[in-house]
């Protein structure tokens, strides 16, 4: 059974998610800073009239400071809430069959990206990192944005 997953960069790894839970891919617009957010919160968005939360996936992974100026923005849902993770560069949707995917027990990522990544898939001669969005974000951070979003 095949599953296709959305490819990106963030700093030079390439990293996946379920294509089932990318809304949207867009260009970053005027990103608005949320005071007293978690520092991967980059703050908010106007998405045609939705408020969105952004994170920078490069500060959550801890691979550094995102270019807002270069950056693309996957949409995903978490749960009921609709997130902006901003990326380095998307690649492309690609399909794999499930046994190209194995468990990423073992993979030397720095600390907090290991938490943070689920699988490793094999695409030809490239390694690709599967993120699970659920782990990004945390409960906490879910309660921070829905009382900042909803004041």
């Amino acid at each position: 059974m095949e599953e296709q997953f959305v490819t990106f960069f963030v700093a030079d790894r390439l990293f996946a998610v379920n294509i089932f839970d990318v809304k949207e891919v867009v260009r970053v617009e005027k990103v608005i800073p949320m005071p007293d957010a978690p520092a991967y919160v980059e703050g908010v968005v106007n998405l045609r009239g939705i408020i969105l939360p952004v994170i920078s996936l490069r500060k959550r992974l801890g691979l550094g400071e995102t270019d807002l100026s270069r950056a693309k923005m996957v949409v995903v849902m978490v749960d009921d809430i609709l997130v902006g993770m901003l990326v380095d560069q998307i690649d492309r949707v690609i399909q794999v069959e499930k046994d190209q995917v194995q468990e990423a027990a073992g993979i030397s990522l720095s600390g907090v990206a290991q938490h943070f990544v689920d699988g490793i898939i094999r695409a030809g001669e490239q390694i690709v990192y599967r993120v699970n969005i659920q782990r990004l974000f945390t409960i906490e951070m879910r309660d921070f944005l829905e009382k900042k979003i909803v004041e």
